[in-house]
């Protein structure tokens, strides 16, 4: 029931126990930040009342791997895994209990699109806890073959033409449009 994370940056698998029983039927939020060494295993929960309550284990790290490499060969296991070669340090290898909200980096992971899965077909009972600071997400995401049609009626384009958008493009990306109106000759294109 206490969450533990085991990280091994190169000199053997090290555990860290969080000291928060989780084993209760609510929500909480695990967070890793690691940089360098230096690696932060926090369990947010939420109280009765509302109230935030960080439960934070802080770590050096011994071994001297400072990057989280991934290529077209990684993988990335949520809930659990079978036909898979683990390391030996990782003994379980099943989850009870239900998932969302998974982000790697800034990145949101949806985990209905997964590539494979498993006995996976219920879904989350919607949170009760730990939703006050969650924003409603009004963004697209694409992988450089698609595009989304909006109506603009409600708009009102002929009157306003201050228009903001927050993106974020990947490093790798050559190039790409990232908004564009028209009708007929009218139009607005940033490359």
């Amino acid at each position: 029931g206490y969450p533990v994370l085991l990280i091994d940056v190169g000199d053997g698998p090290e555990r860290i126990i969080s000291n928060k029983l989780v084993a209760d039927d609510k929500w909480y939020e695990a967070i890793v930040e690691r940089a360098g060494q230096s690696v932060t295993f926090t369990i947010r929960e939420e109280d009765d009342e509302g109230n935030e309550k960080l439960n934070v284990k802080k770590e050096e790290l011994s071994g001297n791997q400072t990057n989280f490499n991934l290529d077209d060969n990684s993988r990335l296991f949520v809930g659990g895994y079978t036909d898979y070669q683990m390391p030996d340090s990782i003994k379980q290898s099943s989850f009870e209990g239900e998932i969302e909200g998974l982000k790697v980096g800034d990145r949101d992971v949806g985990l209905w699109n997964f590539v494979d899965g498993q006995n996976n077909n219920l879904g989350a009972v919607e949170r009760d806890r730990l939703v006050a600071k969650e924003a409603k997400h009004t963004g697209y995401r694409f992988g450089g073959n698609g595009y989304v049609v909006l109506d603009a009626s409600p708009y009102n384009f002929k009157q306003r033409s201050h228009v903001t958008f927050k993106f974020k493009a990947g490093r790798d990306s050559p190039n790409g449009l990232l908004f564009f109106v028209g009708q007929e000759h009218n139009y607005g294109e940033f490359n």
